[in-house]
């Protein structure tokens, strides 16, 4: 009887090996269309609070329709802010719109999922239930907190910044706001002072309830300074506040493209200029901090008999020295489009490009069929996979701490993600590396208990393994190496029945294709899984 039994775990592993790829799929669970017409391509933006749920933020002009809510533009261009749940239902859409221009310019939550959202407006502007009075024709600032339904909490607005602006909640929660502004700003306790033709930027702290805690205002000037806009800000684990801007300079006719990355205390205290560090890289478009990990989108244009365009991602660590960087290019010269990190420090980018893309010189795309990619690389830079669709142009990504991606972007009439197509001109997907709930040549389901596949999968730190019991019973769950040699245990005792979650971190163990052994006193099943450092 024993030797049976092992002659049928070998028969299981062989199946396995056999019938099951080494990478587990990425693919569309869903795929949302809507229709309208954008009014930029750059502060669109997607976020993801604690229970999975998405909030997408537009802004557009004419017309733009969510689902079944429809809106038109009553003036000037006018935004909107909708909410999505993990499984792709749209929960409710909100249009803020005035007799003027009204733009969004950021959005961010939360721990208790209330969304904070800044923009500018001129005249008068609605969101909801209020309307707010400007003054008179100039740019004014809005900063709003919503509740979970989409409703003002509260509201702040007076003529502080002249241009756009960014928010972001730090571990204090607390609000940081930083916007470009010109001349004398009076904030009460504070006043600020601009100085025209320099660098000018603010930098608020307010409280969740809207009160300021602090303000300062940083200039500099910036020779042959020709125009520059506030791109993004980052907070570390140390409270440190890092600013980017990206600009022109116009030197003897000729117009350059640079950047900045200013690193502020938490009273915001110019603590460091990471100008230099970054100029031998090229110009950052992008700035994303994990911990006090710093991930920096970088490109390069080299011009000679042709145009050559290198995209860089580049990971710093917190003295500012490489971990890594990964040049990509692609055969027409295309822009990566943006780029995304998650909890576990993987990168994300995605690009749109016509047929060949090059990874540090080595090729890891040849398909024409596609025009989209989304390639994720792991905390040193390796890439993990690459997922390939059919769309007009992808403009945001953004993750959950799941192994699930949300895209949002621009289609077109050929679009295809998977089997999803799309009517409309633009799309929200949901992008996963786990099965789908349902799958069940994944899960795998009997009267005694149910296993499903670990997730993440692939994983480079740990993975977590799910089962359902329905009786109590007495479980051991092991994971086996490829050559069958048992390298751990995660348990072996009588367990309760209902849900249980096990951890696995293989702090020792080399990449590679490993198994995990679950069995109860009547029943055995073997699922694959892969680490990848």
């Amino acid at each position: 009887m024993k030797r049976l039994y092992y002659l049928k775990l070998a028969l299981s592993f062989f199946l396995l090996l056999i019938n099951i790829n080494i990478m587990s799929g990425q693919e569309f669970h869903w795929v949302k269309d809507m229709a309208g017409e954008l009014n930029d391509q750059i502060n669109n933006k997607l976020s993801i609070d604690k229970d999975k749920n998405i909030y997408l933020t537009t802004n557009f002009v004419g017309y733009f329709n969510v689902g079944d809510y429809q809106f038109a533009c009553s003036a000037g261009p006018d935004f909107i802010v909708s909410k999505y749940k993990g499984n792709g239902e749209l929960l409710w859409a909100k249009h803020g719109k005035g007799t003027g221009s009204n733009e969004i310019n950021d959005v961010c939550i939360d721990s208790l999922g209330n969304v904070y959202i800044a923009g500018n407006f001129t005249k008068t502007f609605t969101f909801s239930d209020v309307e707010i009075v400007g003054s008179g024709t100039n740019i004014n600032t809005f900063l709003m907190k919503l509740n979970s339904s989409g409703e003002v909490v509260w509201y702040k607005a007076s003529p502080i910044f002249t241009k756009e602006c960014k928010i972001i909640i730090d571990d204090n929660n607390s609000i940081v706001i930083v916007g470009r502004f010109a001349g004398t700003l009076n904030l009460g306790e504070f006043i600020l002072h601009g100085v025209n033709d320099q660098i000018s930027i603010a930098l608020i702290r307010y409280d969740l309830n809207g009160e300021i805690i602090w303000a300062k205002e940083y200039t500099e000037y910036y020779p042959h300074l020709y125009g520059y806009q506030l791109s993004s800000i980052q907070v570390n684990s140390d409270g440190d506040i890092f600013v980017l801007l990206n600009g022109y300079k116009l030197v003897v006719r000729n117009m350059y493209r640079f950047s900045l990355i200013l690193r502020f205390s938490s009273h915001f205290e110019l603590k460091q200029n990471l100008n230099d560090i970054l100029a031998s890289y090229g110009v950052c478009s992008d700035l994303k901090i994990s911990k006090n990990l710093i991930f920096c989108l970088l490109f390069k244009t080299i011009i000679d008999s042709q145009v050559h365009v290198f995209n860089k991602i580049l990971l710093l660590d917190s003295t500012f020295n490489q971990i890594y960087v990964n040049e990509v290019k692609t055969s027409d010269n295309d822009y990566i489009n943006g780029f995304s990190i998650d909890n576990e420090n993987n990168s994300y980018i995605y690009l749109k490009y016509k047929d060949i893309v090059y990874l540090n010189d080595s090729l890891i795309i040849n398909d024409a069929t596609q025009n989209n990619a989304v390639i994720k690389f792991n905390q040193n830079g390796k890439k993990l996979w690459h997922k390939l669709f059919k769309a007009g142009v992808p403009l945001y990504l953004s993750n959950d701490n799941n192994n699930d991606s949300y895209l949002f972007g621009n289609a077109t009439s050929t679009s295809l993600f998977d089997d999803f197509s799309v009517t409309g001109n633009h799309f929200i997907a949901k992008l996963s590396e786990n099965p789908l709930p349902h799958d069940t040549t994944i899960v795998i389901k009997d009267s005694i208990f149910c296993l499903y596949q670990n997730y993440p999968n692939p994983f480079s730190k740990s993975t977590t393994i799910k089962f359902e019991l329905s009786n109590d019973e007495q479980v051991s769950l092991k994971v086996f190496n490829i050559l069958g040699q048992e390298v751990d245990e995660l348990i072996n005792e009588k367990l309760s029945q209902g849900e249980h979650l096990i951890n696995w971190n293989p702090k020792q163990l080399a990449s590679g294709v490993y198994f995990y052994w679950f069995q109860t006193i009547n029943r055995v099943i073997i699922k694959k899984m892969c680490l990848i450092r």
